[in-house]
Formats: C-alpha cells, sequence, structure tokens
C-alpha cells in the first residue's frame, strides 16, 4: 500500500489548506523541495520514518479534526515534527517526537511548551534519555526528605552500565552533557567531593519523560 493511500485523509487535508499550499510552494523541508505536493514528497523522501511518524499519529489515540487541521499553531508545529523526523536515526526517538505533537494537537500542551520539548528531546541521545529515565527512576525508589543521590550512587552506576551501552568513563561527561539540557542537575553538597557527579533529573525531563512512555 502506498503511503498516500495509507494516509491519504490526513495528507489531504493537510495538503489544501491554504497555509500549507503556500509553503509547498515557497519553502523546502531540510534542503529538500516540496515540489507541488506534500504526499509526493512524502513518496519520495524517507519512507520508512514517514511511516512510523504517521503509524504514531494516526494510532486513534488522537484524531486530527478539521478544527485540529485548521489551527496554524499545529500546522507549524506538523512542519517542524516533520523535520525532526526525517534526521532520526531510530523508530523511538520519531515515536517521542510525533507524541509531543499529539500533546499540541490534544491542547495538553502549548505551541510555546511543544517547541521547548522538541528542542530538548532531540539534543537528549538515545543513551542519555535511557540514563536519564533509569535516574528517575532510583528517584522514586529513594523517594525520602533530603535523599542525597550519593546514597545510592553506586547501585545506579551500576544498572546505567548493565543497561545502557556505556563504559564507566563516559557516563559521568554524558551527565554533565544532559545538565545543558535542563533535565539534569548537579547536587552540590560540600561532603560529597570523590569525583562523581551526583545530581537528580528535573521537573522538565519528567514531563518530557511521561510524554514519551505514554
Amino acid at each position: 500500500m502506498e503511503l498516500t493511500e495509507k494516509y491519504s485523509p490526513i495528507l489531504w487535508q493537510l495538503h489544501e489548506h491554504p497555509l500549507t499550499r503556500t509553503i509547498i510552494q515557497t519553502s523546502t523541508c531540510v534542503g529538500i523541495p516540496f515540489g507541488l505536493a506534500l504526499d509526493n514528497f512524502l513518496t519520495k523522501k524517507k519512507k520508512e520514518k514517514q511511516i512510523a511518524f504517521f503509524d504514531t499519529l494516526n494510532d486513534g489515540s488522537t484524531v486530527l479534526t478539521e478544527d485540529i487541521i485548521n489551527d496554524d499553531n499545529f500546522l507549524h508545529a506538523f512542519f517542524a515534527t516533520l523535520n525532526y523526523v526525517v534526521r532520526q536515526r531510530s523508530n523511538a526517538k520519531i515515536e517521542g517526537f510525533t507524541k509531543i505533537l499529539k500533546e499540541l494537537a490534544t491542547k495538553k500542551i502549548e505551541i510555546n511548551r511543544f517547541e521547548d520539548y522538541t528542542a530538548i528531546f532531540d539534543e537528549l541521545s538515545e543513551r542519555e534519555f535511557a540514563i536519564l529515565s533509569i535516574k528517575y527512576d532510583f528517584e522514586q525508589r529513594f523517594r525520602k526528605p533530603n535523599e542525597s543521590a550519593g546514597n545510592y550512587w553506586q547501585e545506579f552506576k551500576d544498572e546505567v552500565l548493565n543497561k545502557v551501552d556505556i563504559t564507566e568513563g563516559e557516563l559521568e561527561p554524558l551527565l554533565s552533557r544532559a545538565q545543558r539540557t535542563g533535565c539534569f542537575q548537579e547536587e552540590k553538597l560540600f561532603w560529597q567531593d570523590d569525583g562523581n557527579l551526583y545530581g537528580n533529573t528535573t521537573e522538565i525531563f519528567k514531563v518530557i519523560r511521561d510524554i514519551i512512555n505514554q
């Protein structure tokens, strides 16, 4: 079955929207001309990635009504998500971006948060997201007042090394990099000076994680 046949209702609504037609005629997507029709572009470029995108978008949990299709913020977010999708290596990341788009479509988040969440999710590698997810799980297990991450850090490191394809020497640099996304915050305790980057995941990571894992 051709991609255009499977998703013709969605594609046709998007294709016929006046703003979309203007974008198609005047713009490019990651440097590739749209040409005369969005569906033609989708059938020729990155088909497998776009099928994964549309499978998640069209899984029945979110109905793209005419009101949603006609919303300029949704159209902006739709094309932004496509830009992210065609750059991804794995279906897991593609599905993640699509789930964030669906949060916007169902008005659970606003366009500003969509832009923030997608930008942060794009910056996190799959390994970093996996490490932070494990760290979040530990935080829930050791949820006590003033509980320091140092109390379970070695157990956390052991689980990361067992489940994620990294070496022990890579863990601290990856956590340091994750700090720049706003998803991890270092603990600054004067008695913890053993070289470990103790810290915790942030509220924004929890929100993104909950969207991705639903």
